[in-house]
């Protein structure tokens, strides 16, 4: 299965003071599309992802300098990520339930 990552929008925090310094527009929240796809069915769904305050352990990238892949990698480094993609491939094993009105006892 294939996964595809589309981000819809970002939130950003235009002056952040913290106990570490002041830093200009700071991403604080990513939503984002996962799809999945076995090249013939496809689904998708929905999803929004926090991020923590600047880590300075790690170089600071203001909003303007942000490029997609850095984007979701963050996505795909999040705790979080392996929930989203095990809600999206039930999503897409439901897709091949048939939903029976009629029951054998009738």
């Amino acid at each position: 299965m294939d996964y595809t990552i589309n981000i819809s929008s970002i939130n950003v925090l235009e002056n952040e003071t913290s106990i570490v310094g002041n830093y200009q527009n700071v991403v604080k929240s990513i939503n984002f599309t996962l799809s999945a796809s076995d090249g013939i069915t496809s689904v998708s769904e929905n999803f929004s992802i926090e991020l923590s305050d600047v880590d300075t352990n790690t170089v600071f990238t203001e909003y303007e300098s942000l490029t997609e892949g850095q984007v979701k990698g963050w996505i795909q480094d999040s705790i979080h990520y392996e929930v989203y993609t095990f809600q999206v491939e039930k999503k897409y094993k439901e897709q091949s339930y048939v939903n029976k009105q009629t029951f054998p006892w009738h």
